[in-house]
């Protein structure tokens, strides 16, 4: 794409990371070009709150009550239920 993608913020403890590569079938071997930074953790979010995995933060009181505030589910999730979200358009 014509546009680069957000940095990748590893959890901590975590030593590994998996690189999907995809190309068209253009034969031109240009290749990619990665750079990787090992930098000390950051502090994405405030005391209080809790980390999305899109880098957004929740306060954790709103953790596990069933609104989805990260916007990707992080904040539902192991919560020790399941909960299915329906959109109904009427």
């Amino acid at each position: 794409g014509k546009q680069l993608p957000q940095p990748i913020l590893s959890i901590p403890g975590e030593s590994e990371m998996q690189l999907l590569f995809t190309s068209d079938e253009m034969g031109s071997a240009r290749g990619f070009r990665i750079q990787y930074e090992s930098a000390p953790q950051l502090q994405l979010c405030a005391t209080n709150e809790g980390v999305c995995r899109n880098r957004r933060c929740y306060r954790l009181d709103k953790k596990c009550d069933g609104v989805d505030d990260c916007g990707d589910g992080t904040d539902e999730e192991k919560c020790g239920s399941c909960l299915i979200y329906f959109k109904v358009i009427l």
